[in-house]
């Protein structure tokens, strides 16, 4: 059994966000065509298949018109993904007024994309925004059928592929926790237990496909996990307590724009555009590049932005991926460090095609893999292969700083040549006292820990490097009595 779940954890690691996203939309309409065929919805066949072509077919035109008008890069995926998303929020219908009324949501979703932005990054959830909009301005408000009770399983299916992509397990129970004590404290004379409520509000409310599909969206999430925990429990509080302004009321797309507005207000997030440098091999099949931003990046060391490289002949692993930051945040270039073998990604080998003075977009600088506050914190450092990068940022900075730290660095790979950045480490071991050790996977056991850490439980152990070294390194380290919270992994969303 667990070789099967590790198989399907593999199989969605290799998929990216967006095609998790919508091959389990797609799966959700396919469950509610056979829904309709078998007599079990509120809408036939033809009423659900009509909605979904004038939806699809009016985003995808409507997304390609306005884009090459305003000269801009249209992102298919994703209006495919809104245009999903709108087709589980109103009720499908073959009434031609009714269809009318579809288009103009797909146009105002397509519009809020363009329109309503801010350093050339959107701010609100697009399927959210139009919900709102096309109550207020069209009086077609949105239904979320999907909270139908024949949606509940496959919903659940769904939820689970979509948060263990995102790793955002507790960000969602956080906020059907939050919704769930509202609900609580605002209706509990009309259940006649707690169960009941409980059983009868997810039965009944689109609260799971909400906040797995549409909450949980990277664009519009917060940059830290902090943060995202209050995002989850504020959105909770207002999908279900009672309030109403003009035309605006309690609904889950109502709660997700306010909270979007709130959250870009506080922490405000931008658009770059980087302009390549240059690229070197630093090691056989490991790359360096450089580049040279429009403006300065905000960043934490140790954290990571979304690149997105355009190109044609798109694999399944897509056309955006997050690396991390691996200059230090007092440099205006940008630099990343990749690694790309022969049978890289399409979009690994189109990077390495780019020449001085190409173009890519830079966006979502967000991550946690960052220093503790207190300056007192001793520190060890997991690196396997790759994963070292973040700490070429941290330690880069504290270099900067001149900020002596008590680190140790334990460099994990069974290929010599992975041990890039060797100058940087010699440079850190003499003026940050920090320690290095080069060691193979075997190596790293637990006598090597004990023998060489011997104040491993009173420190932070961050841990960077594929997912399989990770867990067992998370594991080595409880057998050794370290706390779970004392351990601290690196993972980018949208892999």
């Amino acid at each position: 059994m667990s070789k099967l779940l590790q198989e399907i954890q593999d199989n969605i690691d290799k998929t990216t966000m967006y095609k998790t996203v919508s091959y389990s939309l797609t799966f959700l309409v396919l469950v509610s065509l056979v829904a309709s065929l078998l007599g079990i919805t509120g809408f036939n066949i033809i009423e659900a298949l009509l909605s979904l072509t004038i939806l699809l077919t009016t985003n995808i035109l409507f997304n390609k018109g306005i884009s090459k008008f305003l000269n801009i890069k249209a992102h298919q995926e994703s209006t495919i993904i809104t245009a999903l998303i709108l087709y589980f929020l109103y009720t499908p219908t073959k009434n031609g007024m009714e269809l009318v009324l579809l288009t103009t949501v797909s146009l105002i979703s397509v519009l809020s994309k363009y329109l309503i932005t801010k350093n050339n990054t959107h701010i609100l959830n697009p399927a959210a925004i139009t919900a709102v909009i096309s109550a207020v301005l069209i009086n077609y408000p949105a239904t979320w059928w999907v909270g139908s009770s024949y949606m509940i399983l496959p919903v659940i299916l769904v939820a689970l592929v979509v948060l263990r992509k995102q790793r955002k397990f507790i960000f969602a129970s956080t906020f059907l926790i939050a919704s769930l004590i509202t609900t609580y404290f605002v209706y509990n004379t009309f259940y006649q237990s707690i169960i009941e409520l409980i059983v009868q509000t997810l039965l009944t409310w689109p609260l799971i496909f909400f906040v797995s599909i549409m909450v949980t969206e990277p664009f519009t999430l917060p940059n830290k996990k902090h943060w995202e925990l209050l995002y989850a429990v504020l959105i909770g509080i207002l999908t279900v307590i009672p309030f109403h302004i003009w035309k605006i009321g309690t609904s889950p797309e109502t709660a997700l724009v306010i909270c979007n507005i709130l959250i870009f207000l506080l922490l405000p997030r931008a658009r770059y555009l980087l302009s390549l440098k240059n690229k070197k091999e630093i090691a056989p099949n490991i790359f360096e590049f450089i580049f040279e931003p429009n403006k300065k990046v905000k960043f934490e060391a140790g954290q990571y932005m979304e690149v997105m490289v355009p190109h044609r002949n798109i694999d399944i692993r897509g056309e955006r991926r997050y690396f991390t930051i691996v200059s230090s945040p007092n440099e205006k270039e940008i630099k990343f460090t990749i690694r790309v073998n022969e049978e890289g990604s399409s979009f690994k080998k189109e990077l390495l095609k780019l020449k001085s003075g190409s173009m890519l977009y830079g966006q979502q600088v967000r991550g946690d893999f960052t220093l503790d506050k207190n300056p007192n914190t001793k520190y060890v450092f997991i690196a396997g292969g790759i994963g070292v990068t973040p700490f070429v940022s941290i330690i880069t900075h504290l270099l900067y700083l001149k900020k002596p730290t008590d680190i140790t660095l334990l460099f994990v790979s069974n290929r010599e040549t992975d041990f890039i950045y060797k100058d940087l480490w010699k440079s850190a071991e003499k003026l940050l006292g920090i320690k290095v050790y080069y060691v193979t996977r075997e190596e790293l056991n637990k006598t090597f820990v004990r023998d060489n850490i011997k104040d491993y439980k009173e420190r932070k152990i961050y841990i960077s490097g594929p997912n399989a070294m990770v867990q067992t390194y998370t594991k080595l380290l409880n057998y050794l009595g370290v706390s779970k919270l004392s351990i601290k992994t690196d993972y980018f969303n949208g892999f």
